[in-house]
């Protein structure tokens, strides 16, 4: 077999035309395809679609102590266009800022008639509510793969006063945790358009699936599911409701699942050994590896029934 091959054999004549659509998050693009024979390679140019990554900035306003009203940047993250003010309130539940709803004023766009006003998003928080700057500060550009960087210490998440999680055992059906994965996969379009985004789903404890978000960054996934849970009226508001993860479990996936007061964290892939520490610590189910014929328990089994 000869697999030896020129570079005119597969160079494509002309760059490929870039088309966006940013309102459902993907992109279309041209692309070739190329399929290497026993003789030579074939080139076939055809569509495809992929995710859009974006920047957004998000900016704090909250009242001072003298009643003034102050703005300031927060971060800017790499996202998937789309659920803009849930990730941002999302972020916010995570960062210990705020804890509820109620704590927001509004989550909106900026309206300046510029094109990058969608890429900027002001957060209004509620009278009381006054950022900590010593401890938030966030000046750089989080990638879209890196979660909360450097912050990997289980002093730091201590230091945000975490929520005690439900500690019933046994509600938890491991016939109801085998479902998961594939009872989420089959409600990921984004990901069956475009093969390129991570998605976390919230479920209740019987294995409904209550949300369900889609990013190119899974912290962001996370985050907009949080935001938008904060929102869920009280009958869905359940202490016993089970996070999925579409890929491996990171710490800060954790955390955030953590201070969003989910006691039970899913996920198809592994889990780091960060996770399992602060999943000890914290007494979180921290389930890796499922499928439908088993999974791995690193911690918090004895939520779990019919074992």
């Amino acid at each position: 077999m000869n697999n030896k091959h020129s570079a005119e054999d597969i160079a494509p004549p002309t760059e490929p035309d870039f088309v966006v659509d940013t309102h459902n998050g993907v992109s279309e693009v041209n692309k070739f395809r190329i399929s290497i024979g026993e003789q030579h390679a074939s080139k076939t140019a055809n569509r495809d679609i992929v995710s859009v990554e974006e920047p957004l900035q998000i900016n704090l306003i909250w009242q001072d102590s003298d009643n003034e009203s102050q703005e300031k940047e927060f971060t800017i993250t790499m996202r998937t266009p789309g659920n803009d003010p849930q990730l941002a309130i999302g972020l916010l539940n995570s960062e210990g800022i705020i804890s509820r709803a109620e704590h927001i004023v509004s989550a909106t766009h900026q309206d300046n008639g510029e094109q990058q006003s969608a890429n900027q998003i002001d957060v209004e928080l509620a009278a009381g509510i006054v950022p900590d700057w010593g401890q938030y500060q966030r000046h750089l550009t989080m990638q879209s793969s890196c979660g909360i960087c450097g912050k990997t210490s289980l002093q730091s998440l201590e230091l945000k006063s975490p929520p005690k999680l439900d500690a019933d055992p046994a509600w938890l059906d491991i016939n109801t945790v085998l479902a998961l994965s594939d009872s989420m996969r089959k409600q990921q379009v984004q990901f069956q358009k475009t093969g390129g985004v991570h998605a976390v789903g919230l479920f209740s404890e019987d294995g409904e699936l209550v949300l369900l978000k889609e990013d190119v960054g899974r912290h962001n996934a996370m985050d907009k599911l949080i935001g938008a849970s904060l929102y869920l009226p009280a009958t869905q508001q359940s202490s016993k409701r089970v996070v999925v993860l579409s890929g491996r479990i990171s710490f800060e996936l954790v955390q955030k699942a953590l201070m969003a007061s989910f006691p039970v964290i899913v996920a198809v892939g592994a889990p780091s050994s960060l996770a399992i520490s602060v999943a000890q610590r914290f007494n979180i189910t921290l389930i890796g590896f499922v499928s439908g014929k088993g999974f791995n328990v690193y911690h918090g089994g004895w939520r779990l029934k019919g074992v």
